[in-house]
């Protein structure tokens, strides 16, 4: 979250009256009347009170990042345009109805180290998840920050928006399509490798010197090559759709909070290096 500077533009005091009355006879020698009458003028409204927000970093137009006034935090939207690097602008402070309170998360750098996951300890709640249900945590991530189920940036002026668990259903579908998929054509490849085994193991104690010969071979090396082409196909698929969503998701939590790359390509090292880590870190973020 960003820290921002406040200017209190003047108010009308609370509880002020908003009636003039007229005044008659205020000549030397008379008493000053009141017209019992009041004259209506227009209710007093205050004025917003504006906030002066200094640009985290060079954003575009529409660009939506959080900034925080004593504690309260807010989300703040770039003007038209764009803004550049330390450019101050003021918007008007949301009602009390529009803003929470909440822990200020740090800017310009990771929460935690990348090798920081068990330090809540190795039974939490957290790595467990990032272990055995890694794309249900960064659907998790994407919901809080909302993200589309790829880790997408959903434009403020957009009109859809992300329902709660929505991207955790979508990827829970994904994962569990995918996971079937795969176990079928292993599964197939198994059962099709060992009856072809069977197969020249009762040739062989038929006629040791005689080759392998059977006309259902054939058919069953095919199959046996299709479900294996099929397994290598469907997991390929599944990883790198796993990677793209840690990748994009990852990057956004960057970009969200002016984190900068330590190295070239660190995102894509981290992930292939330890994808638990990497989602525990980037999701206590």
């Amino acid at each position: 979250a960003y820290d921002s500077t406040t200017t209190k533009m003047p108010t009308m005091p609370f509880g002020a009256d908003t009636q003039a009355y007229d005044q008659v006879n205020t000549t030397e020698g008379y008493d000053r009347t009141i017209d019992e009458h009041p004259r209506d003028l227009p209710e007093a409204r205050s004025m917003p009170v504006m906030v002066e927000v200094t640009a985290p970093a060079t954003l575009p137009g529409g660009y939506s990042f959080e900034a925080t006034v004593s504690g309260i935090s807010f989300d703040v939207e770039v003007p038209t345009g764009g803004i550049e690097k330390g450019q101050r602008f003021s918007i008007p402070m949301p009602s009390s109805d529009n803003i929470t309170s909440r822990a200020s998360l740090p800017v310009g750098h990771w929460k935690d180290g990348i090798c920081s996951c068990c330090r809540f300890g190795i039974f939490h709640a957290w790595l467990w998840m990032t272990c055995c249900c890694p794309l249900v945590a960064t659907s998790q991530v994407q919901n809080r920050l909302h993200l589309n189920f790829i880790g997408g940036e959903i434009p403020s002026s957009s009109t859809s928006s992300v329902l709660r668990g929505q991207n955790i259903a979508i990827n829970l579908v994904i994962s569990i399509v995918f996971i079937i998929a795969i176990h079928i054509s292993y599964s197939n490849f198994i059962q099709l490798s060992a009856k072809e085994a069977a197969i020249k193991l009762a040739i062989k104690l038929e006629d040791p010197d005689m080759p392998p010969d059977d006309p259902r071979l054939p058919d069953i090396e095919n199959q046996r090559d299709f479900a294996m082409y099929a397994f290598a196909m469907f997991q390929f698929i599944f990883i790198l759709y796993c990677f793209i969503v840690y990748f994009r998701t990852r990057r956004a939590v960057r970009r969200r909070y002016v984190i900068p790359e330590e190295f070239c390509c660190e995102d894509v090292a981290c992930i292939c290096c330890c994808r638990c880590c990497t989602i525990a870190q980037f999701g206590d973020s």
